[in-house]
């Protein structure tokens, strides 16, 4: 039987199963206790007999014992989709910023939110991930399923963002700028954006990087596979520009092209802007040099002082 649950403090839970999978549940302070006998109940102190599963599921906080999924030998089989806070949950990852919200944020049975900070966003195994969250909210929302019953949404809008060059078109070995905005137009703050600009082998080197932030806070680093990264948040409105100055390898040709690329990920979407400088060559035309002489006008010869 699968069911979505978001537990808080404890909840009591009837089933007349040996065999429980919960799917896709934040479990808050609770054990599984006799599901073998005709009725299984959920209660923060009891003790189980048989065989939970665990997907997407989030187990903190347990008060029976002081342990999670128990002792060596737990009835509790988890994988790597799953987050704890004490490693005692099989195979579940352990996490020390799980950092659950408040209760009660729409649905029945209630729920418990999921802050921006949580480490169970975009954490969860989509091929177990349901259409809808236990509020009924599209999940997953953006790129990635959440671990819980709750789908974290935002609305940021990264959509306004924008690559470019100046000039647009180049000679060999030339020298171009390049210009990076990224904003948020949305409501709510863009937490953990990544930005990656993947210099293309086309630019031999590049210089006088330059980073403005407004509205926000985040940190520029140049990685070994020749990658600009900018990782940080930005807040409603704001937005941060970033321009450096390339030269392009001598051994393009006219109508070759150079483009350059930044992937921008905030979570839930992943968006992709390009500029691309375009190749002529320079041709240079020699022209005839024409004597002839004047009536009237006699050679002028001149010598040094005179």
């Amino acid at each position: 039987m699968n069911f979505p649950i978001t537990f808080a403090r404890w909840l009591k839970v009837w089933l007349g199963l040996s065999l429980v999978i919960l799917l896709v549940s934040s479990a808050l302070g609770v054990a599984l206790a006799h599901p073998r006998a005709s009725k299984a109940q959920v209660s923060p102190h009891g003790q189980l007999d048989g065989v939970v599963t665990l997907y997407n599921a989030i187990i903190i906080n347990n008060m029976g014992g002081g342990l999670n999924c128990g002792s060596d030998g737990s009835p509790f089989t988890a994988n790597r989709y799953n987050l704890d806070s004490d490693d005692r949950c099989d195979q579940a990852t352990t996490s020390a910023s799980i950092n659950l919200g408040p209760l009660s944020n729409g649905g029945s049975p209630q729920t418990i939110a999921l802050p921006a900070d949580s480490t169970a966003i975009d954490a969860g195994d989509e091929a177990v991930c349901p259409g809808a969250d236990q509020r009924g909210g599209a999940h997953p929302f953006g790129s990635h399923c959440d671990v819980s019953a709750y789908q974290y949404m935002t609305n940021v809008d990264l959509s306004m963002s924008t690559k470019t060059v100046s000039p647009t078109h180049a000679l060999p070995g030339g020298s171009v700028q390049f210009e990076i905005i990224v904003r948020n137009d949305g409501t709510s703050p863009a937490a953990g954006i990544v930005f990656t600009d993947t210099i293309p082998a086309k630019i031999v080197s590049f210089s006088n990087i330059a980073e403005i932030t407004t509205g926000g806070l985040g940190s520029l680093s140049f990685t070994s596979a020749n990658e600009l990264v900018w990782e940080g948040t930005l807040n409603t409105g704001g937005q941060v520009m970033i321009t450096f100055d390339s030269v392009l390898t001598d051994t393009l040709s006219a109508g070759d092209t150079v483009t350059n690329s930044i992937t921008i990920n905030d979570k839930d979407e992943l968006i992709t802007r390009t500029a691309t400088v375009s190749i002529f060559e320079s041709n240079p035309i020699f022209l005839p040099i024409i004597i002839r002489s004047l009536p009237g006008v006699s050679n002028v010869t001149s010598s040094p002082g005179n």
